[in-house]
């Protein structure tokens, strides 16, 4: 069977399903707060040469395989403070980059162009409280947007890239700004739409996960329906 990534396909459903006041169909609505930008895909600025690490181990952990950065995509509703929450490591084993400068780059509702707000160190560990059930081991980002001056995003996509200036390595999040009382498709990734618990741990080692037969045929017809106020 043909393997299908499904976790973008995932989040964009999840996200069109809470457009729209709770009366219309997501399909049909027309709010402009509520429209997702075809592409947003926005290019980086022009980044400066790779300024290059400042110790041996992070030297080290850095040629010893790939970087595995990821970042944790958000749905949060207007109003609120939203916490971003990234994780940056090299190689088969995970290996951490504490204690290093990470700049950040927002585009408002997938429209604009990056523009740099501001710059983070990595952790080292338990150097943050534990979030949403996570423990800081180090090498991760837990930041507040109103920390970085950003408040209010208006509703809609946003796009979040964090560059790691050492060697210009990145990765990237997604925030979705919905109003109160929208209704969300919540789908599980591991196991559920992928046939293996371990998905997202296979992907580190170059392994794409397979989908379970007719994963993506669902997500498709989810997005197809249009009924109101729909909770699935």
């Amino acid at each position: 069977m043909k393997t299908h990534k499904m976790l973008a396909a995932a989040l964009l459903m999840t996200f069109t399903v809470a457009c729209g006041s709770p009366d219309e169909s997501f399909l049909a609505s027309t709010s402009s707060s509520c429209q997702l930008a075809p592409n947003c895909k926005q290019d980086l600025p022009k980044l400066p040469k790779a300024k290059g690490f400042s110790t041996v181990y992070k030297k080290t952990i850095s040629k010893l395989g790939n970087p595995h950065h990821r970042a944790l995509d958000v749905m949060a509703v207007s109003g609120t403070d939203v916490r971003i929450h990234a994780k940056f490591t090299y190689g088969l084993f995970d290996n951490d980059l504490k204690e290093e400068p990470v700049d950040i780059y927002l585009s408002s509702n997938c429209t604009s162009a990056l523009k740099k707000i501001a710059t983070v160190k990595t952790s080292t560990d338990d150097q943050n409280q534990t979030v949403d059930n996570v423990k800081d081991s180090g090498g991760r980002i837990f930041s507040k947007l109103s920390e970085l001056g950003i408040k209010n995003l208006p509703m809609g996509r946003h796009r979040i890239v964090f560059v790691v200036p050492a060697d210009n390595s990145t990765t990237e999040m997604y925030v979705n700004v919905i109003s109160p009382n929208s209704d969300v498709v919540l789908t599980d990734i591991d196991g559920t739409l992928t046939t293996s618990e371990m998905a997202a741990a296979v992907e580190i080692i170059g392994i794409q996960p397979p989908a379970h037969e007719g994963a993506a045929e669902m997500e498709r017809q989810l997005q197809s329906l249009k009924l109101p106020r729909s909770i699935i």
